[in-house]
């Protein structure tokens, strides 16, 4: 009768084991921290936005440079309001250049970064309880043989 709850207690053991086993394999383990991947992503879009900044003035500049092109196309000259209106652009143009880098900034970290952010809490909550659940059934094995 004695070797009999042995065996039991083994069979037992061993698919608590099983499931412990099969509830670690589900586990995702990266070899990065999640905060290192957070500061990642926050880098990535500050890049992003630099570039999407260069983007925006160099077709901002090209936009300047046609339209101061294209009076003088025709007549060959420039009149007064066309100097005027030539120098309000360039105004208008300058006070957008202040306001493109926060802009970019901004849709960088709302496109990307917030996303990115969410997607590693999201991942981190789910390991957190895959590893409970692995820790009940490693309490449940250490109950077991206690009794």
């Amino acid at each position: 009768m004695f070797p009999s709850t042995v065996a039991e207690s083994l069979q037992k053991d061993d698919r608590i084991l099983a499931e412990i086993n099969r509830l670690a394999g589900e586990l995702e383990v990266s070899g990065v921290d999640d905060e290192q991947q957070i500061t990642r992503s926050r880098m990535l879009c500050e890049i992003l936005s630099t570039y999407l900044v260069d983007e925006i003035w160099c077709r901002l500049d090209r936009i300047y440079l046609e339209t101061k092109q294209s009076p003088t196309k025709f007549s060959g000259t420039c009149s007064e309001n066309e100097i005027d209106l030539e120098s309000s652009l360039k105004a208008e143009l300058d006070s957008l250049y202040s306001e493109i880098t926060a802009v970019a900034q901004m849709s960088a970290s709302l496109e990307f970064g917030n996303p990115l952010t969410e997607a590693t809490s999201k991942k981190k909550v789910q390991n957190d309880r895959y590893i409970g659940s692995v820790l009940d059934c490693v309490r449940c094995l250490v109950y077991m043989h206690a009794t």
